[in-house]
């Protein structure tokens, strides 16, 4: 498997509370870490319908398929953690990444009670990429590392 394939499967399998039903921000979530911004994202509905009908929206989930058996929010969803995942590569490869979720912001549908049934992949998404990262890894002063040179 490809080294970037493998990384994503890790870190998809750490971005769990991406893929349920709950509020990413409960006391568990990043407890121990710290939460950063990566970006914001607004992938075109386009891009989701394409994804839904690709190999790729299998990659990564665990006993599903984005296909004929999913609907357009689950796949929604599955794209949104794959890019939160990208956008976060560089920080993945130094080590520091303890889970990435993808919060998103609209469209209403998405994010309404019947969301499974509203929501339709033409409409797009937007939302935010949030990283929890070790404060291990973390500067002790801006741009002095945490552990000194020895």
């Amino acid at each position: 498997m490809k080294p970037f394939a493998c990384l994503l499967a890790l870190t998809l399998a750490a971005a769990g509370p991406a893929a349920a039903h709950q509020d990413p921000f409960s006391d568990q979530w990043c407890a121990g870490g710290e939460v950063v911004e990566l970006e914001t994202f607004e992938i075109p509905g386009p891009v989701l319908n394409a994804f839904r009908q690709s190999p790729a929206c299998a990659f990564g989930t665990v006993d599903r398929d984005c296909g004929v058996f999913d609907d357009d929010y689950y796949a929604a969803r599955s794209f949104s953690t794959a890019h939160c995942v990208r956008a976060a590569s560089n920080m993945i490869q130094a080590g520091n990444v303890i889970s990435i979720i993808p919060v998103v912001t609209g469209p209403d549908t998405f994010l309404g009670p019947n969301h499974h049934a509203a929501y339709q992949a033409a409409s797009g998404l937007s939302g935010v990429c949030l990283v929890c990262r070790s404060r291990s890894n973390l500067p002790t002063h801006p741009g002095v590392p945490s552990h000194p040179a020895r």
